[in-house]
């Protein structure tokens, strides 16, 4: 089956130093798909728009470093379907509408105790929404995640590693 189907898309990134013990990067990128001819000279209908950004920081101290970033997205698009029927004419279509939006945040935090020593601390937040009402409704995922790591030598063979860590995640489902 042969189609054909038209998308744009554009992006930009932009970096640089934060002092002597910092960089960072910044970046943007959008796209948009349009309606696809099918072999039959009709076409479905794909039409897309999508918008995300984010951004990544990292800072080094003598015995420390620390990474920051964040993303997030949104995007708003609708999809034709073709459906077989029991009844006359035995063809339909379904026609349904999306918006999607969403953003997530990780912090980071690890060092050294001591000579042979180390942790890690991290946190993280994602959050994932979708609405077509159409269909199923709204959906709402949020995930929040905190690990901690502890790791330290022991004699000249071994190693001990103590891990915590916890995660949360809740859902709201309202609609269809």
């Amino acid at each position: 089956m042969a189609r054909t189907a038209d998308q744009l898309i554009g992006s930009v990134r932009y970096g640089g130093r934060i002092g002597s013990t910092g960089a960072f990067l910044v970046y943007g990128r959008g796209s948009r798909s349009a309606t696809v001819d099918l072999p039959d000279g009709s076409d479905a209908t794909e039409d897309w728009k999508l918008g995300m950004g984010g951004f990544r920081a990292d800072w080094t101290a003598p015995r420390h470093t620390f990474t920051l970033q964040a993303d997030l997205y949104s995007a708003r698009g609708r999809d034709t379907y073709r459906l077989v029927t029991q009844d006359p004419p035995h063809t339909g279509t379904l026609d349904l509408e999306a918006v999607a939006h969403g953003l997530n945040v990780l912090g980071r935090w690890s060092g050294r105790v001591g000579t042979a020593a180390d942790f890690i601390v991290q946190g993280y937040f994602d959050q994932a929404v979708r609405t077509q009402t159409d269909f199923y409704g709204h959906v709402a995922v949020n995930t929040a995640d905190l690990d901690v790591q502890y790791h330290m030598p022991v004699g000249e063979r071994n190693d001990v590693i103590a891990v915590l860590g916890y995660r949360r995640v809740s859902d709201v489902v309202t609609g269809s």
